[in-house]
């Protein structure tokens, strides 16, 4: 270890020997990372006077020997000339410290930054002298390391404080001692650990209190205790955000969109919707788009739209009661204690959208983007944008061309919602890149794909190809709708429309001639058994999940692309009949009687697929058992509207009723 005196005697050969002969010839040998305290010895020769100074033994026959032989040439170690005017070597050794406040540079002979900043860089310059390094003391480069500012090192230790915190009275501690010194990097570090603590105390509260109250005899008494310590825990976890997001607010101007986008998520993640914090954070990405990477983007929609559906959930919980006085007292303290200090958030601006609109028109066409982002920038720009169609040509054009390009590195889900997408946006696709992403959606949806993928997909496949058979049927298909029924070219929009015409009855038209040939979802399904398998069984497998609305969305879509559920089903199960209390003819939306015919259908299927329509008949049973059961034991939570529609759909496809519906 060198003294500052040491140093600074170091410093004062290193001034002679540029006054004197111009050029210095010195071996250095230094840390990675240096400090004013911790320097190694150096060597400073000059032409003149060749003499050493602080050259330890140990360190000669390591060093590049930087002095002039006999015949004035200067070379190293091993005999060979050494050219340039500067020759500095830089041990590589590990260091298990950082230091925060002095961070040092190898410039010249590797003095600390602070004396190259007060004019020892300068001098070297003005003396025509660069600065080399000498890598394994043959190979002499330019030196172009990387510095970082000091506050850089304090906010690596601040946030290492920050994640070692293990308790919420802890961190609120932290923030009452140390959070005006906690910088945007800190705040962002700091909401991810209350979000981890949060869950961990809401998981630790339900556990230990279920044995005590447990202990006190009464399941009530349970609950009461269970509800209290959560309630408790959320006052506190509130408490906390809303002091978090004060100096989010303070420091606004020092935010990126990555982290402007981990501020939102986390604080959707913890529940707290703050107008403020979210319209500075949609402005500062807006401000700096240009240095937004399409993940940041997908985070910081996928929060603001977490956002808005609790914005909306906490207006519709704070709207007064029709009558009373203590309605109306609930009303007032929650406008006074809550709405004032969390303003309501209102939407994205229509400035991120058009953004996001010019992002994906610059980066699509690069061919870096991954497809999980463009399906989830695509999705969310279409489920946030506000009385605008942003979905222009343009855009779903630029899909389309990197759907094509790209098809062999899609998996299943991105590929679904990149089809539902154009189909939305009610985009031409051609018809062989339909058959290719369908072949693409079957080699990897087994291992890669859910059951909302295969809806997805089966939606958009449908969605094509009636919005290309309007455009190419026209007059045709209304003159074909006469003798066959036309039902085939009937578009259920959703799932309240579930009382549509019959969709054995529409594929039957539609493959006994009654169409254009190829403009029916069923025809094509019909060629596709592999998916229509792969799909059936995708659905059923996440079929009892947390949402029971997939329940009635799923069939829905079943019915929209035309599939022949119940001529399936009881191809594989023979025994199954039609409800007694149902009608044999399922009369429509219009009143007229629509007569169940699958036996076309299914003949045809039969024909196109071969071998493979065992494996689809089996398919549906099981979808339609697992549908049913999955129906018999959440229908107690179905909201009215729902049974309504299920009733329906099993009417349509003369399914029997599970039992409570």
């Amino acid at each position: 270890m060198l003294s500052a005196g040491r140093v600074q005697q170091q410093a004062r050969h290193i001034w002679v020997a540029i006054g004197c002969s111009g050029h210095i010839d010195a071996a250095v040998w230094s840390s990675r990372e240096l400090s004013s305290s911790s320097f190694k010895a150096m060597t400073v020769a000059s032409g003149d006077c060749g003499t050493l100074a602080s050259l330890d033994d140990a360190d000669l026959p390591r060093s590049p020997a930087a002095f002039r032989d006999r015949t004035g040439c200067l070379n190293d170690g091993l005999g060979r000339p050494i050219n340039g005017p500067i020759h500095c070597l830089e041990q590589r050794t590990s260091t298990s410290t950082s230091l925060t406040n002095q961070s040092t540079t190898s410039i010249g002979l590797g003095i600390a930054s602070k004396w190259c900043a007060s004019g020892m860089a300068t001098a070297f310059r003005r003396c025509g002298l660069t600065p080399t390094v000498v890598t394994s003391g043959l190979i002499s480069s330019a030196l172009g390391r990387r510095m970082y500012h000091p506050w850089y090192y304090g906010t690596k230790l601040r946030n290492r404080v920050i994640t070692s915190v293990s308790s919420l009275d802890q961190l609120a501690n932290l923030l009452r001692q140390e959070g005006d010194k906690l910088d945007h990097v800190n705040l962002v570090v700091l909401l991810r650990q209350l979000q981890l603590l949060a869950s961990h105390n809401a998981g630790k509260t339900a556990a230990t209190s279920a044995p005590a109250a447990a202990a006190a005899g009464s399941g009530k008494v349970a609950a009461a205790v269970a509800a209290a310590a959560s309630k408790a825990v959320e006052k506190q976890v509130e408490a906390l955000v809303a002091q978090t997001a004060r100096l989010v607010r303070r420091r606004t101007k020092w935010y990126d969109p990555r982290n402007a986008a981990a501020v939102v998520h986390c604080t959707a993640a913890l529940g707290y919707t703050d107008g403020r914090v979210l319209n500075n954070m949609t402005a500062r990405t807006i401000a700096r788009l240009n240095e937004a990477y399409s993940r940041d983007l997908l985070v910081l929609l996928r929060g603001l739209s977490r956002h808005a559906k609790l914005s909306a959930a906490s207006t519709e919980a704070s709207a007064p009661a029709s009558s009373g006085v203590a309605a109306a007292k609930t009303a007032a303290h929650i406008g006074t204690d809550r709405a004032l200090r969390k303003p309501r958030y209102l939407g994205p601006p229509p400035q991120l959208l058009r953004g996001v609109r010019q992002f994906l028109l610059a980066k699509i066409p690069t061919g870096r983007m991954p497809p999980e982002n463009i399906d989830g920038l695509m999705r969310y720009v279409t489920a946030l944008r506000r009385n605008q169609r942003l979905l222009d040509g343009k855009l779903l054009t630029t899909v389309e061309a990197d759907l094509r390009v790209r098809l062999s590195i899609y998996a299943p889900k991105p590929l679904a919602g990149v089809l539902h997408v154009l189909a939305a946006g009610r985009h031409p696709v051609a018809p062989d890149l339909l058959d290719a992403a369908a072949e693409q959606f079957v080699v990897h949806a087994d291992t890669y794909g859910t059951g909302m993928a295969a809806a997805r997909f089966l939606t958009a496949a449908s969605t094509l190809i009636q919005d290309r058979g309007r455009r190419c049927g026209g007059s045709d298909a209304a003159a074909a709708a006469a003798p066959g029924g036309g039902e085939g070219t009937v578009r259920a929009a959703g799932p309240a429309e579930a009382a549509a015409p019959a969709p054995e009855t529409a594929s039957s038209s539609a493959a006994g001639g009654g169409g254009r040939k190829g403009l029916s979802p069923a025809r094509w399904l019909a060629g596709k058994p592999e998916l229509l398998a792969l799909c059936f069984k995708l659905m059923t497998r996440d079929l009892s999940g947390p949402a029971p609305n997939r329940l009635v969305d799923w069939m829905a879509v079943l019915i929209r692309s035309e599939v022949p559920l119940a001529s399936l089903a009881s191809a594989a199960t023979p025994m199954m009949a039609p409800s007694p209390s149902t009608p044999a003819t399922p009369p429509t939306a219009t009143g007229a009687a629509v007569a169940p015919a699958p036996a076309p259908t299914v003949t045809a299927m039969a024909v196109t697929a071969g071998h493979s329509y065992a494996a689809v008949a089996t398919a549906a049973s099981t979808f339609v058992k697992a549908h049913s059961v999955a129906v018999e034991k959440v229908v107690s939570n179905l909201s009215p509207d729902a049974v309504v529609k299920l009733r329906k759909m099993y009417d349509t496809y003369g399914l029997t009723y599970p039992k409570g519906l």
